[in-house]
Protein backbone atom coordinates (compact mmCIF):
# COMPACT_ATOMS: atom_id res chain seq x y z
CA UNK A 1 0.00 0.00 0.00
CA UNK A 2 2.60 1.90 0.33
CA UNK A 3 4.28 2.04 -3.26
CA UNK A 4 4.30 5.44 -4.43
CA UNK A 5 6.29 4.46 -8.42
CA UNK A 6 5.40 1.21 -10.23
CA UNK A 7 7.47 0.86 -13.93
CA UNK A 8 6.58 -2.03 -15.80
CA UNK A 9 8.63 -3.15 -18.87
CA UNK A 10 9.35 -5.18 -21.56
CA UNK A 11 6.92 -7.91 -20.22
CA UNK A 12 5.11 -9.39 -23.40
CA UNK A 13 3.56 -12.28 -22.04
CA UNK A 14 1.64 -9.96 -19.46
CA UNK A 15 -1.85 -9.91 -21.06
CA UNK A 16 -3.60 -8.85 -18.03
CA UNK A 17 -3.84 -6.83 -14.37
CA UNK A 18 -5.87 -7.24 -11.44
CA UNK A 19 -7.57 -4.48 -10.34
CA UNK A 20 -8.16 -6.64 -7.02
CA UNK A 21 -4.53 -6.19 -7.25
CA UNK A 22 -3.89 -3.10 -8.02
CA UNK A 23 -6.59 -1.29 -5.96
CA UNK A 24 -4.70 -2.17 -2.76
CA UNK A 25 -1.93 0.65 -4.36
CA UNK A 26 -3.81 3.93 -2.75
CA UNK A 27 -0.82 5.72 -2.52
CA UNK A 28 0.92 5.12 -6.38
CA UNK A 29 1.87 8.12 -7.85
CA UNK A 30 3.36 7.86 -11.07
CA UNK A 31 2.60 4.09 -13.44
CA UNK A 32 4.37 3.87 -16.25
CA UNK A 33 3.90 0.75 -18.66
CA UNK A 34 6.50 0.05 -21.50
CA UNK A 35 6.75 -2.82 -24.04
CA UNK A 36 4.42 -4.46 -23.33
CA UNK A 37 2.80 -5.63 -26.87
CA UNK A 38 0.17 -7.92 -25.32
CA UNK A 39 -1.09 -6.35 -22.45
CA UNK A 40 -4.97 -5.35 -22.65
CA UNK A 41 -4.84 -5.68 -26.75
CA UNK A 42 -7.81 -6.14 -28.25
CA UNK A 43 -10.52 -7.73 -28.50
CA UNK A 44 -12.03 -6.89 -24.84
CA UNK A 45 -15.02 -7.36 -23.88
CA UNK A 46 -17.12 -4.95 -21.76
CA UNK A 47 -17.00 -7.62 -18.64
CA UNK A 48 -13.42 -8.04 -18.67
CA UNK A 49 -12.41 -4.65 -19.02
CA UNK A 50 -14.73 -3.87 -16.02
CA UNK A 51 -12.11 -6.45 -13.99
CA UNK A 52 -9.13 -5.21 -14.97
CA UNK A 53 -9.97 -1.63 -14.25
CA UNK A 54 -7.90 -0.35 -10.88
CA UNK A 55 -8.86 2.07 -8.69
CA UNK A 56 -5.51 4.55 -8.16
CA UNK A 57 -6.89 7.46 -6.19
CA UNK A 58 -3.29 9.47 -5.72
CA UNK A 59 -2.15 8.63 -9.40
CA UNK A 60 -0.79 11.84 -10.93
CA UNK A 61 1.72 10.55 -13.83
CA UNK A 62 0.55 7.78 -16.33
CA UNK A 63 2.95 6.63 -19.45
CA UNK A 64 2.15 3.76 -21.74
CA UNK A 65 4.49 3.58 -24.14
CA UNK A 66 4.86 0.44 -27.01
CA UNK A 67 1.84 -1.10 -25.71
CA UNK A 68 -1.16 -2.82 -27.17
CA UNK A 69 -3.50 -1.42 -24.65
CA UNK A 70 -7.25 -0.78 -26.15
CA UNK A 71 -8.04 2.91 -26.09
CA UNK A 72 -11.63 1.26 -24.68
CA UNK A 73 -10.22 0.12 -22.08
CA UNK A 74 -8.28 3.47 -21.00
CA UNK A 75 -11.84 4.92 -21.45
CA UNK A 76 -12.93 2.86 -18.81
CA UNK A 77 -10.11 3.40 -16.45
CA UNK A 78 -9.71 7.15 -16.45
CA UNK A 79 -12.87 8.52 -14.94
CA UNK A 80 -11.38 6.07 -11.76
CA UNK A 81 -8.01 8.47 -11.77
CA UNK A 82 -9.02 11.47 -10.55
CA UNK A 83 -6.43 13.14 -9.55
CA UNK A 84 -4.28 12.44 -12.91
CA UNK A 85 -2.08 15.57 -13.81
CA UNK A 86 -0.11 13.64 -16.82
CA UNK A 87 -0.83 11.63 -19.25
CA UNK A 88 1.90 10.39 -21.85
CA UNK A 89 0.78 8.09 -24.67
CA UNK A 90 3.62 6.71 -27.39
CA UNK A 91 3.31 4.16 -29.64
CA UNK A 92 0.04 3.01 -28.85
CA UNK A 93 -1.46 1.08 -32.18
CA UNK A 94 -4.64 0.04 -30.85
CA UNK A 95 -5.40 3.68 -29.85
CA UNK A 96 -6.89 4.74 -33.22
CA UNK A 97 -9.66 7.44 -32.30
CA UNK A 98 -9.61 10.65 -29.38
CA UNK A 99 -12.65 11.94 -28.75
CA UNK A 100 -12.32 14.53 -26.38
CA UNK A 101 -15.66 16.30 -24.98
CA UNK A 102 -16.58 19.14 -22.77
CA UNK A 103 -16.14 19.23 -18.69
CA UNK A 104 -19.90 19.60 -18.62
CA UNK A 105 -20.81 16.47 -20.43
CA UNK A 106 -22.43 13.69 -18.77
CA UNK A 107 -20.68 10.60 -18.40
CA UNK A 108 -21.83 7.46 -19.48
CA UNK A 109 -23.16 9.14 -22.98
CA UNK A 110 -20.65 6.79 -25.12
CA UNK A 111 -22.21 3.74 -26.58
CA UNK A 112 -19.37 1.93 -24.61
CA UNK A 113 -21.46 1.82 -21.31
CA UNK A 114 -24.75 -0.11 -22.82
CA UNK A 115 -22.93 -2.24 -24.85
CA UNK A 116 -22.48 -6.37 -24.34
CA UNK A 117 -19.25 -6.36 -25.94
CA UNK A 118 -17.09 -3.49 -27.14
CA UNK A 119 -17.21 -3.14 -30.73
CA UNK A 120 -14.31 -3.17 -33.11
CA UNK A 121 -14.60 0.91 -33.38
CA UNK A 122 -15.17 1.06 -29.35
CA UNK A 123 -11.48 -0.82 -28.72
CA UNK A 124 -10.05 1.51 -30.68
CA UNK A 125 -11.31 4.71 -29.00
CA UNK A 126 -9.97 6.99 -26.16
CA UNK A 127 -12.72 9.27 -24.45
CA UNK A 128 -11.49 11.67 -22.39
CA UNK A 129 -13.88 11.79 -19.43
CA UNK A 130 -14.78 14.98 -18.35
CA UNK A 131 -12.49 14.77 -14.68
CA UNK A 132 -9.60 14.61 -16.63
CA UNK A 133 -10.32 17.15 -18.72
CA UNK A 134 -10.29 19.70 -15.28
CA UNK A 135 -7.69 18.00 -13.71
CA UNK A 136 -4.50 17.16 -16.62
CA UNK A 137 -1.52 19.76 -16.84
CA UNK A 138 0.61 18.13 -19.20
CA UNK A 139 -0.75 15.84 -22.23
CA UNK A 140 2.11 14.43 -24.44
CA UNK A 141 1.49 12.03 -27.67
CA UNK A 142 3.91 10.59 -29.31
CA UNK A 143 4.46 8.04 -32.22
CA UNK A 144 0.86 7.45 -32.80
CA UNK A 145 0.61 8.10 -36.57
CA UNK A 146 -2.95 6.61 -37.01
CA UNK A 147 -4.36 8.51 -34.31
CA UNK A 148 -7.04 11.01 -35.30
CA UNK A 149 -10.15 12.50 -33.79
CA UNK A 150 -13.00 10.59 -34.02
CA UNK A 151 -15.59 12.08 -36.31
CA UNK A 152 -12.99 13.88 -38.04
CA UNK A 153 -13.58 16.79 -35.57
CA UNK A 154 -12.05 17.23 -32.42
CA UNK A 155 -9.20 19.66 -30.51
CA UNK A 156 -7.89 20.06 -27.05
CA UNK A 157 -9.90 22.67 -26.16
CA UNK A 158 -12.17 21.12 -23.67
CA UNK A 159 -9.12 20.87 -21.18
CA UNK A 160 -9.78 23.74 -18.63
CA UNK A 161 -6.71 23.22 -17.14
CA UNK A 162 -4.11 22.20 -19.52
CA UNK A 163 -0.59 23.87 -19.19
CA UNK A 164 1.39 21.66 -21.77
CA UNK A 165 0.62 19.74 -25.04
CA UNK A 166 2.87 17.81 -26.93
CA UNK A 167 2.19 16.21 -30.32
CA UNK A 168 5.21 14.31 -32.06
CA UNK A 169 4.83 12.24 -35.18
CA UNK A 170 0.76 12.02 -35.16
CA UNK A 171 0.27 13.98 -38.47
CA UNK A 172 -3.19 13.31 -38.33
CA UNK A 173 -3.37 14.85 -35.32
CA UNK A 174 -1.33 18.05 -36.63
CA UNK A 175 -3.26 18.06 -40.20
CA UNK A 176 -6.65 18.99 -37.48
CA UNK A 177 -5.20 21.75 -35.54
CA UNK A 178 -3.41 23.13 -38.12
CA UNK A 179 -6.30 24.00 -41.11
CA UNK A 180 -7.38 25.59 -44.01
CA UNK A 181 -3.98 24.88 -45.98
CA UNK A 182 -5.72 23.56 -49.25
CA UNK A 183 -7.36 27.17 -49.60
CA UNK A 184 -4.76 29.82 -47.89
CA UNK A 185 -1.28 29.46 -47.67
CA UNK A 186 -0.91 31.67 -45.02
CA UNK A 187 -3.58 30.02 -43.43
CA UNK A 188 -2.36 29.49 -38.92
CA UNK A 189 -3.23 27.39 -36.02
CA UNK A 190 -7.12 27.61 -35.23
CA UNK A 191 -6.84 28.95 -31.95
CA UNK A 192 -10.46 27.71 -30.90
CA UNK A 193 -8.80 23.74 -30.99
CA UNK A 194 -6.49 24.59 -27.81
CA UNK A 195 -7.48 25.78 -24.09
CA UNK A 196 -6.97 29.09 -22.80
CA UNK A 197 -5.05 27.67 -19.93
CA UNK A 198 -2.24 26.41 -22.42
CA UNK A 199 1.68 27.92 -21.57
CA UNK A 200 3.61 25.62 -23.84
CA UNK A 201 2.55 24.25 -26.82
CA UNK A 202 5.17 21.66 -29.13
CA UNK A 203 4.42 20.02 -32.36
CA UNK A 204 6.62 18.37 -34.31
CA UNK A 205 6.94 16.15 -36.87
CA UNK A 206 4.23 17.57 -38.79
CA UNK A 207 3.46 16.26 -42.82
CA UNK A 208 5.48 18.91 -45.07
CA UNK A 209 2.71 20.81 -46.28
CA UNK A 210 1.95 21.73 -42.73
CA UNK A 211 5.67 22.70 -41.14
CA UNK A 212 5.35 26.33 -42.63
CA UNK A 213 2.43 26.94 -40.44
CA UNK A 214 2.76 28.31 -37.43
CA UNK A 215 -0.05 29.30 -34.27
CA UNK A 216 -0.86 33.62 -33.67
CA UNK A 217 -3.21 34.78 -31.90
CA UNK A 218 -2.57 32.30 -28.94
CA UNK A 219 -2.34 34.46 -25.41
Amino acid sequence: RGIRWLDIWNCPKLISISSEGFSQLTCLVSLSIHNCSNLLKPPITLEAASETIPALPSLKHLNISSSGIAGGWLTKMLPHLRSLEELSLHDCPQIKWLSIGQPTEPEGSSSLVSAVALSAEDQTLLKVPSNILCSLKQLTISGCVDLGFYGGKGGFGGFTTLEKLQIDGCPKLGSLLVNGTKDDGTSNMDVGLLPSSLEVLSLSHLPENLQSHFPKGLT
